[in-house]
């Protein structure tokens, strides 16, 4: 009877302990061990036989046979031998190694890596907190798993080291995500370089894809990933025969980690190596990769980043690579290999590599499956600082992909895209003319083998310092009497658009750029289908010629309206002038505000006056900025200005200065109509009639008046001052009492 009670208990304690176990749980990783109770491969277990997401934290004693000075340093850590692979994981999960620390204490205590900032914005790059807990995978094949149908694990905090595959290898499905943070991978708990015989094989994070998986997201971050023999991380990509449409491969996302030395046991892949869609690498620092020497493709490995496929499909797109340092790898330090597509690659440092800087491959295929054609193309590379590279600073290399350490070179202007090229063989920019003019650099030049080429108009034409110095060609290769030096370019300074006939022209700020005189310049074409090519010739910036002498820039407003005025003591080749203006002191977002070039003198030395008068509405109470803009025969153009113009609250009375009232009959007229003004005190008189480009027509009175309340008339006959009938339009008369503008609107009709 005693018997029986007992049983019925154990019955009902299993059921409620079955119960309890469908909740989630903490299991805790007491001791070093392989197996067993208080081991991983134990916790591994528990986790994977209960429903929901559980926590697998650590809490050993450092009593444990596996707590020692491991690498003879001054700092102590728990390591985990593995007598086989551990189970994969097959339930959602947090493996949290930073536990240990929490529950038994920093015994392994400081920070390991470069720190500093990475790419053109100058993102902080962390340093990385070493680990209490190391997995030394034994030469284990898989060593940490994830299996397909597991989402929303994480595995935090962690070293592991000497596997004979991937060491850490997550998948997913249906979008799920999986994250890797705040990890050693390849590098020992305190950051050491294992010895030769313990590092990882292949890859330190697989993100891996089979066959029947729709995805593979996998999150990368704050890890520090080292002397893999593969790539440091790796999205795999899609490699079925007839693969279902999407056709993607894995997809990472890998930001804020030190990637370097990764590749020693392979001849195709690089620090950061995704092969699939969507990819987002960001904020690394990569450096030091290699490869094995053994049949390498060295437009495929040796590299800082790599975005590539191996599948016959178009299945390489909408990759963002930005903001990433790459530096010292043995061959590219970007790469967009085989079809990629809309992938950017932007803001990113690259210098140093023994390669190009950025590396764009073309392999067109058609696929007789699928009946579909892949290409290398709508690439976006912008505004990036490149340097040092042994290679051109981007090469849009249009042969085989193997064995092309520098690609193939300069890829020479013809006027022409062919889809089936790198970024469609999109020409590079030509410079003609270049003047630096104490923060304005006026750039004009077109885009092709010739001016005048429509087949580029709209294109994006950006500018940057160039690393050449004008003594050593960096490039030595790659250079022809028609093209003498190909830029890379370091330090990004604006960008100039295209016109309908794909020639450039306009003015840049270059302030707090650091470009001096002296500095040369290149640049790169970006069209409308987001095509960038190759970097174009090297360009040095001249000072200006002496041009234009101007002596004086006012504004006056008057009867609602600004009246500008300027006057230059001598023109050398003025072409003409454009009046902006802006309600703030930013020229680069103002309003041009004349519809017509107002013609220059050309070659003068001579004094001439121009006024121009704003018709745009003007509100009370309101500053205006305006600047008058020169153009030049030879495409040179220089702002001046700006200068203010303050509108009162209230309109002042005329008297003020002088005029007691200005008046014009008749108007609209034909023939002849009559301006007269009345003034209240003896006053200095100029009279004139300007056109709407604010050249001067005729002058109708210059002199002293003293007559008071006088009405003094002027007949214009709509001739100007040689005599010559002007066309029917709007026309100002402009009287200046005391040198104060008052403007009277005249319409001549025929």
């Amino acid at each position: 009877m005693k018997s029986s009670k007992v049983v019925i208990l154990l019955v009902g304690v299993f059921f409620m302990f079955q119960g309890f176990l469908l909740e989630a749980a903490t299991f805790t990783v007491t001791n070093t061990n392989d197996s067993g109770a208080g081991s991983l491969r134990q916790a591994i277990l528990d986790a994977n036989s209960n429903a929901g997401k559980d926590d697998i934290d650590f809490n050993i004693p450092t009593s444990d046979a596996g707590y020692g000075n491991w690498t003879g340093t001054a700092d102590y850590w728990w390591k985990i031998t593995l007598a086989s692979d551990l189970p994969a994981i097959t339930e959602s999960v947090n493996i949290n190694g930073f536990s240990q620390t929490t529950n038994v204490g920093d015994t392994n205590p400081g920070v390991v890596g470069t720190g500093g900032t990475v790419g053109v914005d100058a993102i902080p790059l962390p340093q990385y907190e070493k680990p209490e807990i190391e997995i030394d995978a034994n030469d284990t094949a898989n060593p940490l798993r994830i299996e397909v149908s597991v989402n929303d694990v994480l595995i935090d905090g962690i070293a592991i080291f000497n596997a004979a595959g991937e060491a850490i290898m997550p998948k997913a499905a249906n979008g799920g995500k999986n994250y890797v943070e705040h990890c050693f991978v390849g590098v020992r708990a305190d950051g050491s370089e294992p010895s030769e015989n313990l590092k990882n094989q292949n890859a330190g994070i697989r993100a891996h894809y089979t066959s029947g998986m729709t995805s593979n997201i996998l999150s990368v971050s704050e890890c520090y990933i080292g002397y893999n023999g593969e790539s440091g991380v790796i999205g795999s990509r899609n490699d079925d025969a007839n693969p279902v449409a999407p056709y993607v491969g894995a997809t990472i996302e890998v930001e804020y980690c030190e990637v370097f030395a990764n590749g020693w046991n392979s001849n195709s892949q690089d620090g950061i190596d995704g092969n699939g869609a969507d990819n987002i690498i960001r904020y690394n620092l990569s450096y030091d990769n290699i490869d094995n020497g053994a049949g390498t493709n060295k437009a495929g490995s040796g590299g800082g980043i790599e975005v590539g496929g191996y599948s016959d499909l178009d299945n390489i797109t909408n990759n963002i690579i930005e903001n990433n340092t790459c530096f010292g790898n043995k061959y590219h330090g970007i790469s967009l290999m085989r079809r990629p597509t809309g992938d950017i690659v932007s803001k990113n440092i690259v210098y140093d590599n023994n390669g190009p800087g950025i590396l764009v491959t073309n392999r067109h295929y058609y696929d007789p499956f699928y009946h579909v054609h892949t290409y290398t193309r709508y690439n976006t590379i912008s505004q990036n600082s490149l340097y040092g590279n042994d290679g051109l600073g981007i090469d849009l290399c249009n042969v085989e992909y193997d064995n092309y350490q520098n690609g193939d070179e300069v890829t020479f202007n013809n006027s022409t895209k062919t889809d089936i090229n790198a970024n469609e063989d999109i020409d590079f920019p030509v410079i003609t003319n270049a003047i630096i003019d104490g923060n304005n650099l006026s750039i004009s030049g077109y885009v092709g083998s010739l001016p005048d080429q429509v087949l580029f108009a709209n294109c994006i034409v950006e500018f940057f310092i160039s690393s050449f110095d004008g003594v050593t060609n960096p490039n030595p290769s790659v250079s022809n009497d028609s093209y003498p030096y190909h830029g890379e370019g370091k330090t990004y300074l604006g960008f100039l658009t295209t016109d309908a006939n794909g020639n450039f022209s306009g003015s840049i700020d270059v302030s707090g750029s650091g470009f001096v005189l002296g500095d040369w310049i290149t640049s790169t074409a970006t069209d409308d289908s987001d095509n960038t090519s190759e970097f174009g010739e090297n360009y040095q910036p001249e000072e200006p010629p002496t041009a234009v002498v101007l002596s004086t820039f006012t504004a006056v407003y008057a009867n609602g309206s600004a009246l500008l005025s300027w006057t230059t003591q001598s023109e050398s080749n003025c072409l003409g002038w454009n009046v902006y203006r802006n309600t703030t002191d930013n020229f680069s977002h103002s309003l041009q505000i004349n519809y017509e070039m107002i013609p220059g003198s050309g070659t003068s030395s001579e004094t001439t006056e121009y006024s121009f008068i704003d018709e745009y509405p003007l509100e009370p109470g309101q500053d205006y900025y305006y600047w008058i803009e020169e153009h030049e025969v030879s495409g040179y153009v220089r702002s001046f200005g700006p200068i203010i113009l303050s509108i009162p609250e209230e309109e002042e009375s005329n008297n003020q200065e002088g005029l007691t009232k200005l008046f014009c009959y008749p108007t609209p007229f034909k023939e002849n109509t009559n301006i007269g003004f009345q003034i209240s005190k003896k006053s200095f008189i100029d009279l004139s009639i300007y056109n709407v480009k604010g050249q001067k027509i005729i002058t109708l009175f210059n002199g002293e008046v003293s007559d008071v309340g006088k009405d003094f008339i002027f007949e214009w006959d709509g001739k100007d001052n040689a005599g010559k009938s002007v066309c029917e339009g709007i026309y100002f008369g402009v009287l200046k009492v005391n040198y104060k503008s008052y403007i009277q609107k005249i319409i001549f009709i025929r």
